[in-house]
């Protein structure tokens, strides 16, 4: 291959992709984020595996990346696939609300289930806590209600 080949592909655990001007933040099993944009407004997307991904605002996108990883981290497959149909269905949730701080809000609050979710013994009131906030942003969104609700139910049921 020659070097300008190269230049336009990379390769990554299978997947392929042409290089666009972009920063490569961090690749997981699974889970790829890359920053692009210019000095301001800088966006990055985390491909979730499965065809889906996650585009937002660095910290935001880094936390989804991180949440992702802990889920991967989950003691059991069910476990596992629960957590990321979450983070999948959450990340659309994330992805059309308009507040920052609000994004912010949620993601922690994901965060936090993932996490609890994929401990060994897990806080109930931490748990509890995360999932009642998802639930609650996630009425902000008719469209996203249901799944994001399911996607909750799904990972408290596996915890009881």
């Amino acid at each position: 291959m020659t070097r300008k080949k190269r230049a336009q592909q990379t390769k990554n655990e299978g997947i392929q992709a042409h290089v666009v001007k972009a920063e490569v933040l961090a690749v997981g099993s699974g889970a790829r984020a890359v920053k692009s944009g210019g000095h301001t407004g800088d966006r990055v997307t985390v491909t979730l595996g499965a065809g889906a991904t996650f585009t937002g605002d660095v910290v935001t996108a880094q936390r989804i990346e991180r949440t992702l990883r802990a889920a991967q981290d989950a003691p059991d497959a069910e476990m596992r696939r629960s957590l990321e149909q979450l983070i999948v269905h959450v990340g659309k949730l994330i992805e059309s609300l308009d507040s920052g701080e609000r994004k912010n809000e949620v993601s922690r609050s994901l965060q936090t289930l993932v996490e609890e979710a994929s401990r060994p013994a897990p806080d109930k009131r931490w748990y509890q806590l995360a999932a009642e906030g998802l639930i609650s942003a996630a009425k902000t969104v008719a469209a996203l209600t249901e799944p994001v609700t399911s996607a909750v139910k799904a990972v408290l049921g596996l915890l009881v």
